[in-house]
């Protein structure tokens, strides 16, 4: 219960049916939520507020959609009547890849292929993970949440779909990274800015050494899978004309920098890689195939626009504007939860959020929220 007209309407639920006399409400709102709040954010080992890419992305598209599904945790109430949550899915496909990438990693070869196809090698390891993992699920994705016999059976007999989709994504990836070595798959790294009480905390999915790529060939590039569609360009980067609303890439950057390399610039490239599309979105440098008679590459804004680590783009673009976005919002975020009002969450500026967020959110209906239609939106 977050609002007034919400809190009315439960005590007068509660007197009708005659629940008033056998509960006990505590009242005082802002104490209760800030607590919840503390518990979800605060490191006790560290004594700091603990703030990860995907915090900052929901808290900046709406604060009470970070609250519903981080802190309060809302869900929607089921019959397990949706068979396979999008959600497990796209952790199922991360777990193979992630075992994948473990054992190529094992091997001390680098990436590539034999002709246009994944070697033997790389299909022996997918068919082996993937029985494992569906097979063992949900325990094999250390997931908790119980599942229906039922939902259990309807995945196993797909397995040959999810087979076949990981080897057409992997044949792309293995082409466009040919000839990288895998150095690190999901690792976790955390960074603590001098002088804040609150540090990053992250996980990479995937880091790779010597990159297909003309422009990088000895720097480090940062992967991060994405079951379907990938953030762009505008999306991902801080520009004059627009301001940056998915943080990931530029703290995978930064928590690698300050983890292995003492915060000396080091990541010549960075991307997401889409698993079911089965292509790339490279945001910082551009990726360019080597193993084969047509060569494709991929830029953001066309052939001579890419961005690097430490020089403006030909637009003007400079990835350290998004590193210092990414320090604003963090302590934008740090002083919102430690707000002794709340009011970031409970009196949300709602002109800065947008239409498109408000009516795409899974917590319109219990939220009550009146959106604004801005100019922009009505164009």
């Amino acid at each position: 219960i977050l609002h007034d007209i919400q809190q009315k309407g439960f005590f007068n639920w509660t007197k009708k049916y005659d629940f008033a006399h056998t509960a006990v409400f505590d009242t005082n709102l802002i104490t209760v939520l800030k607590k919840s709040i503390m518990e979800y954010v605060f490191d006790p080992e560290k004594q700091k507020i603990r703030i990860s890419p995907t915090t900052l992305k929901i808290y900046n598209e709406c604060p009470l959609k970070w609250l519903f599904s981080r802190v309060l945790k809302v869900t929607e109430a089921s019959l397990d009547a949706n068979l396979m949550d999008a959600v497990w899915i796209g952790t199922i496909y991360h777990e193979i890849i992630n075992r994948v990438l473990e054992e190529i990693k094992a091997t001390g070869i680098c990436l590539h292929l034999e002709g246009e196809n994944v070697p033997e090698f790389y299909i022996q390891s997918f068919t082996k993970h993937c029985s494992a993992v569906i097979d063992n699920f949900p325990k094999s994705c250390s997931i908790d949440t119980p599942m229906s016999p039922l939902t259990l059976e309807m995945l196993k007999m797909q397995k040959d779909v999810y087979l076949e989709k990981l080897l057409v994504f992997f044949t792309s990836f293995c082409k466009w990274f040919n000839g990288c070595y895998i150095s690190s798959v999901e690792e976790g790294v955390s960074y603590e800015p001098k002088g804040k009480n609150w540090f990053f905390d992250g996980r990479l999915d995937c880091c790779l050494q010597h990159a297909g790529n003309d422009r990088m060939d000895a720097g480090k590039y940062i992967v991060d899978f994405k079951t379907g569609t990938s953030p762009s360009f505008t999306e991902s980067l801080q520009t004059a004309d627009s301001d940056m609303s998915d943080f990931q890439l530029a703290a995978y950057v930064t928590l690698y920098e300050h983890t292995f390399t003492k915060g000396r610039p080091s990541v010549s490239g960075a991307g997401f890689f889409s698993i079911l599309k089965a292509s790339p979105t490279s945001i910082l440098g551009s990726l360019v195939t080597k193993n084969s008679a047509h060569r494709d590459q991929w830029n953001p804004r066309g052939k001579n626009e890419y961005l690097q680590r430490l020089e403006p783009s030909a637009l003007g673009v400079d990835f350290n504007d998004s590193i210092v976005q990414l320090d604003v919002a963090a302590q934008n975020f740090a002083h919102a939860v430690q707000d002794e009002n709340l009011t970031h969450f409970l009196q949300p500026d709602f002109s800065k959020i947008s239409y498109a967020t408000c009516v795409e959110c899974p917590y319109n209906s219990i939220c009550r929220t009146t959106y604004t239609i801005s100019a922009e939106e009505l164009n």
